[in-house]
């Protein structure tokens, strides 16, 4: 399981031995609330709901998903996101993580960009994107 954590546009990915992938997204974008991989997220709610809400999801996957590693992708140094609301979301993952014994990794942000798009200043669409593309996602 891998996950991209924001308080606004988090992304839960799942992949099983055999390389397939499904994936999770939360989303403020009204482009998004049809896709039946997106829950909505509403930006105007109190951070803390929305921060529940990401939670319960994620403690949902372990349930049922039988998670036995998970990779986050680190907060980069020169970002914003070093705010409370992004610590205590990462923190409530790694709760999470230790409830269900499931061990965890973080990955710097630029390394995955580079992976993925071969750009380091690669936006989130644009790693949306590259996995689906690599992946065959629909």
């Amino acid at each position: 399981m891998a996950i991209d954590y924001s308080v606004n546009g988090t992304c839960i990915f799942l992949t099983d031995i055999d390389g397939s992938i499904e994936y999770l997204y939360f989303s403020e974008y009204a482009s998004d609330k049809n896709n039946k991989n997106c829950i909505p997220v509403d930006k105007t709610e109190p951070t803390l709901k929305r921060v529940d809400k990401i939670a319960e999801a994620i403690e949902e996957v372990f349930k049922e998903n039988g998670v036995n590693l998970l990779v986050l992708e680190s907060a980069s140094y020169s970002s914003s996101n070093k705010n409370d609301d992004f610590k205590d979301g990462y923190a409530i993952i790694r709760f999470l993580s230790r409830r269900y014994n499931v061990p965890y990794i973080q990955v710097p942000p630029v390394s995955l960009k580079l992976f993925l798009t071969g750009n380091s200043k690669a936006e989130k669409e644009d790693m949306r994107q590259a996995i689906i593309n690599e992946f065959n996602i629909d």
